[in-house]
């Protein structure tokens, strides 16, 4: 995923989790992917309007009984 940031672009990978509301904006929820462990799992909060690309790399199923996150 790509959004706008700065001078520089943000790059997140990660696996989408959902939406979630950021004050009047909805997000994307992003649970990260990082080589540094206490970066691994954390959540990425992502305003719909930053995001300028997102690119699917792999597609996976919904873990059977699992239940869908959300944040509020």
């Amino acid at each position: 995923m790509l959004s706008a940031g700065g001078e520089e672009p943000i790059v997140t990978l990660g696996t989408f989790r959902g939406y979630s509301d950021l004050g009047e904006e909805t997000a994307l929820v992003i649970e990260m992917e990082s080589e540094l462990p206490e970066r691994r799992g954390r959540l990425r909060l992502i305003p719909a309007p930053q995001v300028l690309a997102v690119e699917v790399l792999e597609m996976k199923d919904q873990e059977k009984g699992s239940e869908p996150l959300y944040c509020l």
